[in-house]
């Protein structure tokens, strides 16, 4: 293997890079004595299924950041095609004419009109750079019917057409 020593990672090139991973788009939410703060969030991912756990990476300067250390749990809600204003909004990009409603689920809130929702309890916490990574123990999810809001290329897309009984057919990763 070559050793040649490489040219550090121009921050630029990163992003640009990384932005060609498709993702969905989700919203963070935790409970605080202040009332509900939420974040979007597009660096999330399954981690395990026994125990069920989920992942969503958290940059340290971001205001959720200490709200993540000190929830007792949070939710993640997978936002729909039509939820792209909100997105915004928890991505520090309010507009006058958006607001968002919570709803309870298990006796925490998610975001109305998702086409999912997770509730987690923390389980663990990891240093990854200028980000941690919060570990979920998954405690309750639902799922509905309706067209995710995707990010690719640093924009947000959605699914041409609804996959033929996408609802009914599950990948065999495992």
């Amino acid at each position: 293997m070559d050793q040649t020593a490489l040219p550090a990672i121009d921050p630029k090139l990163f992003r640009s890079v990384m932005s060609r991973f498709a993702s969905g788009v989700t919203v963070i939410a935790a409970e605080t004595d202040a009332g509900v703060r939420a974040m979007t969030a597009n660096a999330f991912l399954s981690g395990s299924m026994n125990p069920p756990l989920a992942v969503v990476a958290v940059a340290r300067k971001a205001r959720m950041h200490a709200v993540m250390e000190a929830a007792g749990r949070y939710t993640i809600s997978f936002l729909s095609r039509e939820q792209e204003p909100l997105s915004n909004l928890f991505a520090g990009r309010p507009a006058e004419d958006v607001t968002s409603e919570f709803i309870d689920f298990h006796g925490a809130k998610v975001l109305k009109g998702a086409i999912a929702h997770i509730l987690a309890d923390p389980y663990d916490r990891h240093d990854c750079g200028d980000h941690s990574l919060f570990l979920g123990h998954i405690r309750a999810m639902e799922a509905f019917e309706g067209e995710p809001l995707l990010y690719y290329a640093s924009a947000y897309h959605h699914l041409a057409t609804e996959p033929e009984g996408a609802a009914h057919k599950v990948a065999d990763f495992w």
